[in-house]
């Protein structure tokens, strides 16, 4: 598969899926509604990341656990996992800032150690 069939498929995957959470969001109210420091005055539908991060998900699993894959691929693939359920859950209970920023400095250390840098 070339990198433009690659890029295709995952940005015709995203306006698929994104058209699909939006209608969710809306059928389910999963609405973030405007408040004091909200950039948007009407209800709008969250969890729109998923429409970018699903597609990059299954891109790094067929290169994870395809053939040559290494440990930084599977690593990468999880915290993307780990950082896409983290803004899901953000989403819908909304989490602290201390809890979003211990697994994003985790997320990233994990990501670094198997780069084996100088």
């Amino acid at each position: 598969m070339t990198e433009v069939t690659v890029l295709v498929t995952s940005f015709i995957g995203s306006l698929l899926l994104l058209a699909l959470i939006i209608r969710l969001t809306r059928h389910f109210e999963v609405l973030a509604h405007p408040k004091a420091r909200s950039s948007h005055v009407t209800a709008t539908p969250t969890m729109g990341g998923l429409a970018i991060v699903l597609p990059l998900i299954a891109l790094l699993s067929a290169l994870a656990l395809g053939d040559g894959a290494d440990g930084v691929m599977l690593r990468l693939l999880v915290a993307v996992a780990v950082l896409a359920l983290l803004g899901f859950v953000d989403d819908l209970k909304g989490l602290g800032a201390t809890v979003r920023l211990v697994c994003q400095a985790a997320c990233v250390a994990l990501v670094l150690d198997g780069l084996q840098l100088p």
